[in-house]
């Protein structure tokens, strides 16, 4: 009689044990109540039989289960914590593109045209020994901005800068003087195929607008005039260019052998994956209406 009243106490502690546990568990865990109703089940028939192997058996069951699924939560946290410190280190080791940089022979107008940008102020300008850097913004883009640079005409300066400072570039606005396009067509084309070629401004698909300025002089050659003669003059520049990188002649460190597409003429439109447009521009006039870069400002403005 003693036997059985200890043997049905312990039976009855068993399955409340059981329900205890699993009712911890299902609010844990979020299981299915049947889980519960199953455990409770199972419990009841050991307190009932005092099958004691049966006992340890489903807790042992149940207990590998539970440690199978916080080892499964244990690696998702795993994964979730390494795919943070990687995308914390992409962003934070990476350089931020935020910048657009003016870039034209001496003379053409791109320091008029940052100040016009980032001031609204008539200013005379002068050929610059360092870079000018201004803010640009627009009240309809919100808080958003980007760095405008203006980079000296000086050849040396350009190119320390184009080689140093490319890989922050979110836009390249190269400037060409409309009104002496053709005296300084071999130049503006050797600049421009420079910028084109360079294996930075390709990886980062950095969009250039050729902004044909001055046209407010009365002999100023035409956004399709100086795009015509552009092309055709970098058609013939990139017979040589592609010889030298070939013989080793050239810096093939950083620039591609080939812009274009190979067996037809050059065309802009052809120098993929960098998208190359153009417009007409004109930055003089003492009040800002004067003047008229609406398609440089409008460029911009989808940068930010």
């Amino acid at each position: 009689m003693g036997d059985r009243f200890l043997h049905n106490t312990a039976g009855q502690y068993g399955r409340v044990s059981a329900v205890i546990g699993v009712s911890i568990l299902t609010i844990l865990n979020g299981e299915d109540h049947l889980i519960g109703l199953e455990l409770y089940h199972s419990f009841s028939l050991t307190g009932i039989h005092g099958d004691k192997s049966i006992h340890e058996s489903t807790l042992e069951g149940k207990m590998e289960e539970e440690n199978l699924k916080w080892m499964g939560i244990g690696v998702a946290v795993i994964a979730i914590i390494i795919t943070a410190v990687i995308w914390l280190y992409c962003n934070f080791t990476s350089v931020k593109r935020d910048v657009v940089a003016f870039i034209g022979l001496s003379n053409g107008g791109k320091t008029l045209i940052f100040h016009r940008l980032t001031s609204s102020d008539y200013v005379d300008t002068y050929t610059s020994i360092k870079e000018n850097t201004g803010i640009f913004k627009d009240k309809n883009e919100g808080a958003r901005y980007l760095h405008l640079i203006d980079i000296p005409g000086n050849d040396k300066l350009r190119f320390n800068y184009i080689r140093n400072q490319v890989s922050s570039l979110k836009g390249i606005v190269f400037v060409v003087d409309s009104l002496n396009i053709q005296r300084e067509l071999r130049d503006v084309s050797s600049l421009l195929y420079d910028i084109l070629a360079n294996k930075v401004v390709i990886k980062n698909k950095v969009p250039v607008l050729i902004a044909c300025n001055k046209q407010d002089g009365t002999t100023a050659k035409s956004q399709k005039v100086v795009i015509k003669l552009l092309e055709q003059e970098m058609d013939k520049l990139r017979i040589t260019r592609t010889a030298a990188l070939k013989d080793g002649n050239d810096n093939s460190e950083e620039a591609v052998d080939f812009i274009g597409k190979k067996g037809k003429d050059f065309e802009f439109s052809h120098v993929m994956p960098v998208r190359v447009t153009s417009t007409e521009c004109n930055a003089k006039g003492d009040n800002e209406s004067d003047a008229d870069l609406t398609g440089v400002r409008e460029w911009i403005i989808k940068l930010l």
